[in-house]
Protein backbone atom coordinates (compact mmCIF):
# COMPACT_ATOMS: atom_id res chain seq x y z
CA UNK A 1 0.00 0.00 0.00
CA UNK A 2 2.83 2.37 0.89
CA UNK A 3 4.58 1.62 -2.40
CA UNK A 4 1.43 2.65 -4.26
CA UNK A 5 1.18 5.89 -2.35
CA UNK A 6 4.77 7.02 -2.98
CA UNK A 7 4.25 8.03 -6.65
CA UNK A 8 1.07 9.92 -5.76
CA UNK A 9 2.84 11.74 -2.90
CA UNK A 10 5.66 12.71 -5.23
CA UNK A 11 3.25 13.96 -7.91
CA UNK A 12 1.15 15.88 -5.36
CA UNK A 13 4.16 17.65 -3.84
CA UNK A 14 5.64 18.44 -7.26
CA UNK A 15 2.30 19.77 -8.50
CA UNK A 16 1.94 22.04 -5.46
CA UNK A 17 5.48 23.40 -5.84
CA UNK A 18 4.89 24.17 -9.50
CA UNK A 19 1.52 25.76 -8.66
CA UNK A 20 2.87 28.25 -6.09
CA UNK A 21 5.77 29.18 -8.36
CA UNK A 22 3.53 29.79 -11.36
CA UNK A 23 0.40 31.27 -9.78
CA UNK A 24 1.82 33.12 -6.76
CA UNK A 25 5.32 33.84 -8.05
CA UNK A 26 7.07 32.74 -4.85
CA UNK A 27 10.83 32.80 -4.59
CA UNK A 28 13.49 30.36 -3.53
CA UNK A 29 13.01 30.94 0.19
CA UNK A 30 9.32 30.01 0.03
CA UNK A 31 10.13 26.87 -2.00
CA UNK A 32 12.67 25.86 0.63
CA UNK A 33 10.07 26.32 3.38
CA UNK A 34 7.50 24.17 1.52
CA UNK A 35 10.07 21.45 0.89
CA UNK A 36 11.13 21.44 4.55
CA UNK A 37 7.47 21.24 5.62
CA UNK A 38 6.88 18.25 3.30
CA UNK A 39 9.98 16.55 4.63
CA UNK A 40 8.87 17.05 8.24
CA UNK A 41 5.39 15.77 7.44
CA UNK A 42 6.63 12.58 5.78
CA UNK A 43 9.12 11.87 8.58
CA UNK A 44 7.13 12.63 11.74
CA UNK A 45 3.43 13.18 11.02
CA UNK A 46 2.82 10.57 8.31
CA UNK A 47 5.93 8.36 8.40
CA UNK A 48 6.73 6.76 5.09
CA UNK A 49 9.69 5.97 2.88
CA UNK A 50 9.15 9.02 0.69
CA UNK A 51 12.13 11.41 0.47
CA UNK A 52 11.69 14.92 -0.85
CA UNK A 53 13.71 15.09 -4.09
CA UNK A 54 16.51 17.59 -4.36
CA UNK A 55 14.65 19.26 -7.23
CA UNK A 56 12.24 20.64 -4.61
CA UNK A 57 15.12 22.79 -3.30
CA UNK A 58 15.72 25.22 -6.15
CA UNK A 59 19.12 26.82 -6.13
CA UNK A 60 19.50 30.55 -5.99
CA UNK A 61 20.02 31.99 -9.41
CA UNK A 62 23.09 34.17 -9.84
CA UNK A 63 22.32 37.27 -11.88
CA UNK A 64 24.62 40.02 -12.90
CA UNK A 65 23.86 43.37 -11.25
CA UNK A 66 22.36 46.12 -13.32
CA UNK A 67 25.06 48.74 -13.84
CA UNK A 68 24.39 52.26 -15.04
CA UNK A 69 26.32 53.41 -18.03
CA UNK A 70 28.36 56.61 -18.10
CA UNK A 71 25.69 58.37 -20.11
CA UNK A 72 22.98 57.38 -17.63
CA UNK A 73 25.04 58.72 -14.72
CA UNK A 74 25.54 62.02 -16.57
CA UNK A 75 21.80 62.28 -17.16
CA UNK A 76 21.14 61.57 -13.49
CA UNK A 77 23.52 64.30 -12.33
CA UNK A 78 22.20 66.75 -14.91
CA UNK A 79 18.66 66.75 -13.50
CA UNK A 80 19.84 67.54 -9.93
CA UNK A 81 19.65 71.29 -9.32
CA UNK A 82 20.45 71.39 -5.59
CA UNK A 83 24.20 71.79 -5.10
CA UNK A 84 24.23 69.78 -1.88
CA UNK A 85 22.28 66.86 -3.34
CA UNK A 86 24.41 66.88 -6.45
CA UNK A 87 27.59 66.67 -4.37
CA UNK A 88 26.18 63.75 -2.35
CA UNK A 89 25.31 61.74 -5.48
CA UNK A 90 28.68 62.60 -7.05
CA UNK A 91 30.53 61.21 -4.01
CA UNK A 92 28.38 58.10 -4.07
CA UNK A 93 29.37 57.23 -7.65
CA UNK A 94 32.78 58.89 -7.77
CA UNK A 95 34.25 57.56 -4.51
CA UNK A 96 32.08 54.51 -3.84
CA UNK A 97 30.97 55.73 -0.41
CA UNK A 98 28.09 54.15 1.44
CA UNK A 99 25.31 56.17 3.03
CA UNK A 100 26.62 55.73 6.59
CA UNK A 101 30.18 56.52 5.49
CA UNK A 102 29.13 59.72 3.79
CA UNK A 103 27.09 60.75 6.83
CA UNK A 104 30.18 60.61 9.08
CA UNK A 105 32.51 62.25 6.55
CA UNK A 106 34.45 65.22 7.99
CA UNK A 107 36.58 67.89 6.44
CA UNK A 108 39.78 66.51 7.94
CA UNK A 109 39.15 63.13 6.23
CA UNK A 110 39.58 64.62 2.74
CA UNK A 111 43.24 64.52 1.65
CA UNK A 112 43.29 66.89 -1.30
CA UNK A 113 47.03 66.55 -1.98
CA UNK A 114 46.79 62.80 -2.59
CA UNK A 115 43.20 62.84 -3.91
CA UNK A 116 42.05 60.37 -1.26
CA UNK A 117 39.27 60.13 1.33
CA UNK A 118 39.79 58.46 4.69
CA UNK A 119 36.68 56.49 5.61
CA UNK A 120 36.54 56.25 9.42
CA UNK A 121 33.07 54.74 10.00
CA UNK A 122 33.38 52.01 7.37
CA UNK A 123 31.45 48.74 7.29
CA UNK A 124 32.29 46.52 10.25
CA UNK A 125 33.86 49.40 12.20
CA UNK A 126 36.97 49.32 10.01
CA UNK A 127 38.85 52.16 8.34
CA UNK A 128 39.82 52.32 4.71
CA UNK A 129 41.07 54.71 2.05
CA UNK A 130 39.17 55.44 -1.14
CA UNK A 131 39.93 57.57 -4.19
CA UNK A 132 38.68 61.11 -4.67
CA UNK A 133 38.17 62.01 -8.34
CA UNK A 134 40.16 65.07 -9.35
CA UNK A 135 37.18 66.73 -10.97
CA UNK A 136 35.27 66.64 -7.63
CA UNK A 137 37.89 68.53 -5.60
CA UNK A 138 36.98 71.99 -6.85
CA UNK A 139 33.18 71.44 -6.52
CA UNK A 140 33.79 70.24 -2.96
CA UNK A 141 35.62 73.46 -2.13
CA UNK A 142 32.86 75.57 -3.68
CA UNK A 143 30.24 73.64 -1.75
CA UNK A 144 32.11 74.17 1.54
CA UNK A 145 32.49 77.91 0.92
CA UNK A 146 28.81 78.29 0.02
CA UNK A 147 27.14 76.15 2.69
CA UNK A 148 29.73 76.09 5.49
CA UNK A 149 28.36 72.80 6.89
CA UNK A 150 28.38 72.62 10.66
CA UNK A 151 30.45 70.10 12.54
CA UNK A 152 28.78 66.84 13.53
CA UNK A 153 29.13 67.54 17.27
CA UNK A 154 27.01 70.69 17.36
CA UNK A 155 24.38 70.90 20.07
CA UNK A 156 20.93 69.88 18.82
CA UNK A 157 18.09 71.60 20.63
CA UNK A 158 14.98 69.69 21.68
CA UNK A 159 12.25 69.55 19.05
CA UNK A 160 9.55 70.19 21.65
CA UNK A 161 10.53 72.64 24.34
CA UNK A 162 7.12 74.00 25.38
CA UNK A 163 7.21 72.18 28.77
CA UNK A 164 3.70 70.79 28.20
CA UNK A 165 4.65 67.15 28.79
CA UNK A 166 7.41 65.05 30.26
CA UNK A 167 7.12 61.96 28.03
CA UNK A 168 5.50 61.84 24.56
CA UNK A 169 2.32 59.77 24.48
CA UNK A 170 3.25 57.97 21.24
CA UNK A 171 6.44 56.60 22.83
CA UNK A 172 4.64 55.69 26.06
CA UNK A 173 2.12 53.58 24.10
CA UNK A 174 4.84 51.36 22.60
CA UNK A 175 6.83 51.01 25.82
CA UNK A 176 3.77 50.26 27.95
CA UNK A 177 2.46 47.68 25.44
CA UNK A 178 5.81 45.89 25.25
CA UNK A 179 6.32 45.72 29.03
CA UNK A 180 2.71 44.68 29.69
CA UNK A 181 2.71 41.82 27.17
CA UNK A 182 6.16 40.64 28.24
CA UNK A 183 5.09 40.49 31.89
CA UNK A 184 1.85 38.72 30.93
CA UNK A 185 3.79 36.04 29.05
CA UNK A 186 6.10 35.51 32.05
CA UNK A 187 3.10 35.05 34.35
CA UNK A 188 1.57 32.62 31.84
CA UNK A 189 4.76 30.54 31.63
CA UNK A 190 5.02 30.30 35.44
CA UNK A 191 1.43 29.04 35.62
CA UNK A 192 0.21 31.93 37.78
CA UNK A 193 -2.64 32.81 35.42
CA UNK A 194 -5.81 30.72 35.17
CA UNK A 195 -6.73 30.55 31.48
CA UNK A 196 -9.82 28.31 31.78
CA UNK A 197 -9.31 26.79 28.33
CA UNK A 198 -8.64 30.09 26.56
CA UNK A 199 -5.87 30.43 23.99
CA UNK A 200 -4.09 33.27 25.81
CA UNK A 201 -0.99 33.17 23.60
CA UNK A 202 -3.10 33.78 20.51
CA UNK A 203 -4.85 36.66 22.26
CA UNK A 204 -1.51 38.19 23.32
CA UNK A 205 -0.18 37.92 19.78
CA UNK A 206 -3.34 39.52 18.40
CA UNK A 207 -3.15 42.34 20.96
CA UNK A 208 0.45 43.03 19.96
CA UNK A 209 -0.71 44.14 16.50
CA UNK A 210 -3.29 46.54 17.93
CA UNK A 211 -2.76 50.25 18.52
CA UNK A 212 -3.02 50.74 22.27
CA UNK A 213 -4.42 53.78 24.04
CA UNK A 214 -3.05 54.81 27.42
CA UNK A 215 -4.35 57.27 29.97
CA UNK A 216 -1.86 60.11 30.22
CA UNK A 217 -2.66 63.51 31.62
CA UNK A 218 -0.63 66.68 31.58
CA UNK A 219 1.65 67.29 34.60
CA UNK A 220 0.45 69.56 37.38
CA UNK A 221 3.25 72.00 36.66
CA UNK A 222 6.09 71.83 34.19
CA UNK A 223 9.09 69.57 33.70
CA UNK A 224 11.00 71.82 36.09
CA UNK A 225 8.36 71.14 38.77
CA UNK A 226 8.81 67.38 38.38
CA UNK A 227 12.59 67.69 38.65
CA UNK A 228 12.20 69.92 41.71
CA UNK A 229 9.91 67.35 43.32
CA UNK A 230 12.31 64.46 42.67
CA UNK A 231 15.21 66.59 43.90
CA UNK A 232 13.75 66.60 47.40
CA UNK A 233 14.39 62.87 47.63
CA UNK A 234 17.68 62.64 45.75
CA UNK A 235 19.58 65.56 47.29
CA UNK A 236 18.85 65.25 50.98
CA UNK A 237 19.67 62.71 53.67
CA UNK A 238 17.13 61.33 56.16
CA UNK A 239 15.91 64.57 57.74
CA UNK A 240 16.27 68.30 57.13
CA UNK A 241 17.31 70.72 59.85
CA UNK A 242 14.04 72.68 59.84
CA UNK A 243 12.21 69.58 61.16
CA UNK A 244 14.41 69.37 64.26
CA UNK A 245 12.58 71.14 67.09
CA UNK A 246 15.10 70.83 69.93
CA UNK A 247 18.30 69.06 70.91
CA UNK A 248 19.30 68.32 74.49
CA UNK A 249 22.20 66.44 75.98
CA UNK A 250 20.32 63.14 75.94
CA UNK A 251 17.50 63.46 73.35
CA UNK A 252 16.40 64.91 70.01
CA UNK A 253 12.87 66.17 69.29
CA UNK A 254 11.72 66.53 65.66
CA UNK A 255 8.51 67.07 63.70
CA UNK A 256 6.94 64.43 61.48
CA UNK A 257 3.70 63.83 59.56
CA UNK A 258 1.51 60.96 60.77
CA UNK A 259 -0.22 59.61 57.64
CA UNK A 260 -2.24 57.11 59.71
CA UNK A 261 -3.87 60.01 61.55
CA UNK A 262 -4.97 62.20 58.67
CA UNK A 263 -1.48 63.55 57.90
CA UNK A 264 -1.35 65.51 61.16
CA UNK A 265 1.88 67.15 62.26
CA UNK A 266 3.29 65.60 65.43
CA UNK A 267 6.51 65.57 67.43
CA UNK A 268 8.67 62.62 68.41
CA UNK A 269 11.46 62.51 70.99
CA UNK A 270 14.26 59.97 70.66
CA UNK A 271 17.45 59.38 72.53
CA UNK A 272 20.71 60.46 70.94
CA UNK A 273 21.74 56.84 70.29
CA UNK A 274 18.40 55.88 68.72
CA UNK A 275 18.29 59.03 66.60
CA UNK A 276 21.79 58.37 65.25
CA UNK A 277 20.91 54.72 64.60
CA UNK A 278 17.91 55.71 62.49
CA UNK A 279 19.89 58.44 60.78
CA UNK A 280 22.65 56.00 59.76
CA UNK A 281 20.10 53.68 58.14
CA UNK A 282 19.85 56.23 55.30
CA UNK A 283 23.55 56.01 54.47
CA UNK A 284 24.10 54.04 51.27
CA UNK A 285 26.66 51.22 51.31
CA UNK A 286 29.91 51.59 49.43
CA UNK A 287 29.35 51.36 45.67
CA UNK A 288 25.70 52.47 45.82
CA UNK A 289 24.61 55.91 44.72
CA UNK A 290 21.26 57.70 44.51
CA UNK A 291 21.91 59.03 41.02
CA UNK A 292 24.20 57.41 38.47
CA UNK A 293 25.19 59.59 35.54
CA UNK A 294 25.97 58.39 32.02
CA UNK A 295 26.95 60.00 28.75
CA UNK A 296 28.45 63.47 28.86
CA UNK A 297 27.62 63.66 32.60
CA UNK A 298 29.84 60.67 33.40
CA UNK A 299 32.16 61.55 36.26
CA UNK A 300 35.51 60.91 34.52
CA UNK A 301 36.37 63.92 32.34
CA UNK A 302 32.97 65.56 32.96
CA UNK A 303 34.33 69.11 33.11
CA UNK A 304 36.02 68.77 29.70
CA UNK A 305 32.84 67.45 28.07
CA UNK A 306 30.63 70.07 29.68
CA UNK A 307 32.92 72.85 28.49
CA UNK A 308 32.76 71.41 24.96
CA UNK A 309 28.95 71.36 25.13
CA UNK A 310 28.84 74.92 26.45
CA UNK A 311 31.18 76.02 23.67
CA UNK A 312 28.87 74.56 21.02
CA UNK A 313 25.96 76.35 22.71
CA UNK A 314 27.98 79.58 22.67
CA UNK A 315 28.04 79.80 26.47
CA UNK A 316 30.82 80.71 28.86
CA UNK A 317 32.93 77.81 30.21
CA UNK A 318 32.35 76.52 33.71
CA UNK A 319 34.03 78.54 36.47
CA UNK A 320 36.88 76.81 38.30
CA UNK A 321 36.01 74.85 41.44
CA UNK A 322 36.77 76.81 44.63
CA UNK A 323 37.59 74.75 47.71
CA UNK A 324 35.86 76.44 50.66
CA UNK A 325 37.32 75.59 54.09
CA UNK A 326 35.14 73.64 56.50
CA UNK A 327 35.26 76.43 59.09
CA UNK A 328 33.85 78.93 56.61
CA UNK A 329 31.06 76.54 55.55
CA UNK A 330 30.05 75.95 59.16
CA UNK A 331 30.00 79.68 59.77
CA UNK A 332 27.85 80.39 56.66
CA UNK A 333 25.34 77.56 57.12
CA UNK A 334 25.03 77.23 60.89
CA UNK A 335 26.51 80.47 62.22
CA UNK A 336 29.05 78.60 64.36
CA UNK A 337 32.74 79.52 64.25
CA UNK A 338 34.63 76.30 64.95
CA UNK A 339 37.98 78.13 64.75
CA UNK A 340 37.36 79.95 68.07
CA UNK A 341 38.94 78.67 71.24
CA UNK A 342 36.38 76.50 73.13
CA UNK A 343 37.55 77.99 76.47
CA UNK A 344 37.78 81.75 76.03
CA UNK A 345 35.75 82.05 72.81
CA UNK A 346 38.01 84.91 71.76
CA UNK A 347 41.26 83.47 70.42
CA UNK A 348 41.48 81.73 67.05
CA UNK A 349 42.82 78.17 66.77
CA UNK A 350 45.43 77.67 64.06
CA UNK A 351 46.48 74.16 62.99
CA UNK A 352 50.26 73.98 63.15
CA UNK A 353 50.91 70.23 63.10
CA UNK A 354 49.42 66.87 64.06
CA UNK A 355 51.60 64.73 66.33
CA UNK A 356 50.90 61.03 66.61
CA UNK A 357 52.29 58.84 69.43
CA UNK A 358 55.14 56.68 68.17
CA UNK A 359 55.63 54.39 71.21
CA UNK A 360 53.43 53.66 74.18
CA UNK A 361 54.80 52.04 77.38
CA UNK A 362 53.24 48.68 78.05
CA UNK A 363 53.57 46.74 81.31
CA UNK A 364 54.69 43.12 80.76
CA UNK A 365 54.91 41.77 84.30
CA UNK A 366 58.27 42.86 85.75
CA UNK A 367 59.46 44.06 82.36
CA UNK A 368 58.73 47.37 80.76
CA UNK A 369 58.57 47.30 77.00
CA UNK A 370 57.07 49.34 74.22
CA UNK A 371 54.92 48.61 71.23
CA UNK A 372 55.34 50.60 68.07
CA UNK A 373 52.08 52.11 66.93
CA UNK A 374 51.51 52.34 63.17
CA UNK A 375 51.27 55.80 61.69
CA UNK A 376 47.69 56.80 60.99
CA UNK A 377 46.94 57.94 57.47
CA UNK A 378 45.06 61.17 57.93
CA UNK A 379 44.22 62.98 54.75
CA UNK A 380 43.65 66.19 56.71
CA UNK A 381 47.24 66.25 58.01
CA UNK A 382 49.57 68.80 56.37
Amino acid sequence: MICCLLPSLSRTSSTYICFIIKEHGVGNEKCHQVAQACSFYYKHVYPCAFIVPSAFYPRKSHKLPQVFSVEQIKQLLAVITNEKHKMVVSLFYGSGLRMNELKHLKLCDIQSTHYQIKVVEAKGGKQRMTLLPKHLLEPLRCYYKSYRPKMYNNWVAAKRSNDKFLFPVAAMKKVYKGIFLKTLRQILIKGLLKTQGLDVEKTIKKAGYKNWNIYAKSPFGSVASVIEYLGRYTHKTAITKHRIASITQHSVTFNYKDYTDGSRQKQMTLSIVEFLRRFELHFLPRGFVKIRHYGFLHNHGKTTRLNAVRKNMELQPLPPIVNIPVAQRMLEQYGKDISLCPKCHKGTLVLVAIVYPKALPVSLGNHIGSIEQPRLNNKASP
